[in-house]
């Protein structure tokens, strides 16, 4: 009997939409943030449409999420994060049919428990993914790839007792020079130690060893949660041969700005 092969490719979207090969979209944003207290309820809605002209099977599921400096990012069992919200969600529906141009509205609900202990950022993913019925009508030996545009969408709890002041801590990690290329980069890794999502920017005032100023270069603005890092990138302008002194400032607008020094040589 000759077997087939069927080959799925997923993309995932966090963040980031791909408009050039989307049928399914999430047209209200990948990111949704509440502010919140103990015990209580919220609600947001989540707009699916599909661009495309044949109707979709949708399903919606949970996974907790997090990344690292190092460019990996992890889709895990609900409750693996200790900072998950998942379990406190109730989402409707789970599974429907779109049809081609069609807008489906998918509600949440939050309801925080009623703990003295909850204070910060709390946040999983609420995942959106067209259901893929594999073909196996044909004996044919060739394999068929289709793409999958999987949605992770972050809903981001934060919590703030009346009185409290939540620890906000950035820590650097690493931070190197790349002069590989036509222009040289810094690449900072950060950590985020602190009990609260930060969306930091950083920026670095560069000058010459008189003392002059050669510039202020900039990454661009992202955001870490407490037990995560990151690694943020400054495109630098081509340096001449020389020794140059900076500071690097990390801000997260959280009216705190965090600098070190960091002198470099250009060979």
């Amino acid at each position: 009997m000759k077997k087939f092969n069927h080959t799925i490719l997923t993309l995932l979207l966090f963040g980031i939409f791909n408009s050039l090969s989307a049928g399914i979209v999430v047209v209200n944003g990948l990111s949704h943030s509440h502010e919140m207290q103990k015990g209580e309820m919220d609600k947001g809605v989540l707009v699916v449409r599909n661009n495309g002209s044949l109707p979709e099977n949708i399903v919606i599921y949970q996974k907790d999420f997090s990344f690292n400096h190092k460019g990996e990012s992890f889709y895990d069992e609900i409750g693996t994060n200790a900072r998950s919200n998942a379990n406190w969600m109730i989402i409707n529906p789970i599974s429907f049919v779109i049809q081609p141009q069609e807008e489906v509205e998918v509600v949440y609900e939050i309801r925080t428990p009623d703990s003295d202990t909850l204070r910060g950022t709390y946040w999983s993913t609420i995942m959106v993914e067209p259901a893929v019925e594999l073909d196996t009508s044909t004996e044919d030996l060739s394999v068929s790839i289709r793409t999958v545009l999987r949605y992770a969408v972050q809903i981001v709890v934060n919590i703030n007792p009346e009185n409290e002041v939540l620890k906000s801590e950035l820590q650097f990690l690493n931070v190197n020079l790349n002069t590989e290329g036509t222009n040289p980069k810094l690449l900072i890794d950060v950590e985020n130690n602190g009990e609260v999502m930060l969306r930091t920017e950083m920026a670095i005032h560069i000058y010459y060893a008189d003392g002059s100023l050669f510039g202020v270069f900039k990454s661009r603005r992202s955001r870490t949660y407490p037990g995560t890092s990151k690694r943020y990138i400054i495109e630098l302008p081509k340096l001449e041969k020389g020794e140059y002194k900076s500071t690097l400032l990390a801000d997260s607008e959280n009216d705190e700005v965090l600098g070190v020094e960091v002198p470099f040589v250009i060979n």
